[in-house]
Formats: structure tokens, sequence, C-alpha cells
């Protein structure tokens, strides 16, 4: 596997270091998703003998797949020239579901339980965000978390700038960043919940 691009929501174009033989690059058996859904549908370009058109799962566009890196890993696929072109590390492509903009931000678990939960995501971010959490109270800025290792998610233990977990409450988190371009994207501004 050489690279992954996305053409629409579910819709990717996956690219092979060699002409592939169609038989076996349609057979979707030939195609899996970690750490969860499928690959529903593989299609045959006309154009590039080097690629497939494939279709993930539809609730995969959903904002529960953002801010997680996803591994797609091929077998049993033929090149034209008979070669087995899914052997070895070439045969797995990493990639994640990171938002252009950050108007789809969102925290959860909504509301977070300091007694059942351990951390608060926020996901549906653009690859590089800078994450303000903002006490409603007096507008402090408590703590200020960097996303920047491109999967649009990050991971919070609730602790605040000197280290002390906040207080049950309610709270904003302001989002600046960055999309896949490198452009700054529009501030937004949302509210999560901490209750006991």
């Amino acid at each position: 596997l050489v690279k992954l691009r996305k053409d629409a929501s579910v819709l990717y174009q996956l690219y092979f270091s060699e002409n592939i033989d169609p038989v076996t690059a349609i057979d979707i058996n030939n195609y899996s998703l970690h750490p969860f859904g499928e690959v529903t549908s593989v299609g045959i370009l006309e154009n590039d003998p080097t690629s497939v058109q494939i279709i993930l799962s539809s609730w995969l566009s959903s904002s529960v797949s953002r801010g997680i890196e996803f591994t797609i890993t091929t077998k049993d696929i033929l090149a034209q020239s008979g070669n087995l072109l899914t052997t070895g590390p070439g045969n797995s492509l990493s990639f994640v579901l990171a938002e252009e903009k950050n108007t789809q931000a969102y925290a959860y678990p909504q509301p977070f339980s300091l007694l059942k939960d351990e951390q608060l995501t926020f996901a549906g971010l653009t690859p590089y965000a800078e994450i303000q959490i903002v006490s409603l109270l007096d507008g402090e800025i408590l703590a200020t978390l960097i996303e920047n290792d491109g999967n649009g998610g990050y991971q919070w233990d609730l602790r605040d700038k000197n280290g002390n977990i906040i207080t049950p409450g309610v709270y904003l988190f302001r989002i600046t960043g960055k999309n896949h371009a490198g452009e700054e994207v529009f501030e937004e501004i949302k509210k999560f919940i901490v209750k006991p």
C-alpha cells in the first residue's frame, strides 16, 4: 500500500505500488479495518490501475470516530504481474479522521463524572488545535491543551495548569487551530459539564 486519499465522507481511494489484479483487488474479504469498522464496498477505477475505491462503514463519518487512529490492512491481493502485493509491512496503512474546521468539535463523556470517568476526550478537532479550558464563573483559563499529533482528538485528565483536578461545574472550551493545509480556522467556543 502506498497511500489512502479521502474522496468523500466514507469514500476513499487506496493506492498500491503496482498495477493490481482486479479479481483479487475487489474481494471485500481481502480488507480489514482496525480498531473497528469495515470496508463495505470495493471498486476498480478504470483510469488508474494502481488503485481501488473503497467505502467504509457509514457510521465512521459520524463524530464517534473522530480523533481515533485507524489501520486498513490488505491480504491476498495480486499485482497484474502475478506478484503478491500484500505481504509484510507494506500491507497496512494508518489514517485518522480529523476535521477541516472545529465546528464539529465536542467533548465526551458528557456529562463527565469524577467518580466514574478517567479522561475527557475532545474530538472532532482539526489536526492541529489549541484547547483552552475556561471557568464559566470568572473566565479564568484553567488549562491549555495542545493537539498536535494530527489525529483530531485529545484526551485530558481534568488537571488544571497547577496539577489539580477541576471541581464539578460547567466549563467552556475555546478551540483554535489549523486545518490539513496549515490554514488558521475560526475559533469555536463550546461547553462541557463535570459532575461529582
